[in-house]
């Protein structure tokens, strides 16, 4: 994956023009990454190529909502949790706060994450929501972005379409949400679907409110269940295994540093000199490690035992890590 260019994406958005009331669709869809989504006739569709990134590009009539879809051949490697972290790390603009980042299951029954932001563009206010998800080693990023003050405008247009994307292999759920709930305010309703909120907020205060709670000190413990000690956790950790059975790197490690902080690196195969990774700082409660990414919400949560530790994703696929 490349950097993304959204400077154009967003001046698009600046121009406020007459809104069209055309309601006629016409799927658009890629056999070769096997989605589809239903785009109004009038408005823009283009695509282009960032590297080894495809990118769907579609604007609305009155220029006053994008959406874009990035896809590309992610590997055995890369996971949802990871693609999130990737582009949050690395291809949102500069100065974009983030909302927030939690579990989601798409209209059609796709998990994933949602990713909610604001971004700042000459003064004008405007929101994003992103969808990321890892399907059948395909990585599929489904961003909106609309000018704050038109959401209510053009909200219901958007989530229309956005509930339209599909995968294949996916079957449209027959029941999302009880009819009597009404659809969220914002970005987080643009995307349609279910949002868990449990499984952030767990992850939030799993001791990363404050400088100290609950025997939990920075880099770390001081007490717990499972004793283990500041040195047992420091060191390098190199991929041991994954519980499908599958190798899908070169080489993949966790950096646990002294002062508390942490590296992770990977090199998907066949991805060339590509690497991929993140930073950030680490915390000790018992015999539970957790890695807090740099300038986000993402939590990875792994077990430690003897010389390994484990993290187990949201589909239920571990990766063990031995001690160096």
């Amino acid at each position: 994956m490349k950097t993304i260019k959204l400077s154009g994406l967003v001046m698009l958005l600046i121009m406020f023009s007459f809104i069209s009331n055309k309601t006629y669709s016409q799927w658009q869809q890629d056999s070769k990454y096997k989605f589809k989504i239903n785009i109004p006739a009038d408005w823009s569709k283009s695509s282009s190529m960032d590297g080894t990134d495809k990118i769907y590009d579609y604007y609305s009539a009155d220029q006053n909502a994008a959406i874009q879809i990035r896809v590309f051949e992610a590997g055995g490697a890369v996971t949802t949790d990871m693609l999130a972290q990737i582009y949050e790390q690395n291809y949102l603009p500069a100065g974009t706060q983030k909302q927030g980042l939690e579990n989601h299951t798409s209209k059609n029954g796709i998990p994933g994450k949602q990713g909610t932001y604001i971004l700042d563009y000459n003064g004008t206010e405007v929101t994003m929501g992103s969808f990321f998800t890892v399907q059948n080693n395909i990585g599929y990023v489904l961003t909106v972005m609309i000018p704050s003050n038109m959401r209510d405008q053009k909200g219901s247009e958007v989530r229309q379409i956005t509930q339209s994307f599909i995968i294949d292999g996916f079957e449209k759920a027959l029941v999302i949400k009880r009819e009597t709930e009404k659809p969220k305010k914002g970005l987080s309703g643009l995307l349609g679907g279910t949002t868990n909120n449990n499984t952030n907020n767990q992850q939030n205060n799993t001791g990363f409110s404050g400088s100290s709670s609950s025997g939990i000190s920075s880099g770390g413990i001081s007490g717990g269940s499972n004793n283990i000690n500041r040195d047992d956790v420091v060191g390098r950790y190199n991929f041991s295994h994954r519980s499908d059975g599958k190798n899908m790197t070169n080489y993949h490690y966790i950096l646990i540093n002294e002062n508390g902080t942490y590296v992770e690196k990977y090199n998907p195969k066949d991805s060339g000199d590509y690497v991929g990774g993140h930073e950030g700082k680490w915390k000790l409660n018992g015999d539970i490690l957790t890695l807090h990414l740099n300038n986000s919400n993402v939590v990875d949560t792994y077990k430690v035992k003897n010389n390994f530790i484990s993290r187990k994703t949201d589909t239920g696929l571990v990766f063990t890590f031995k001690k160096k």
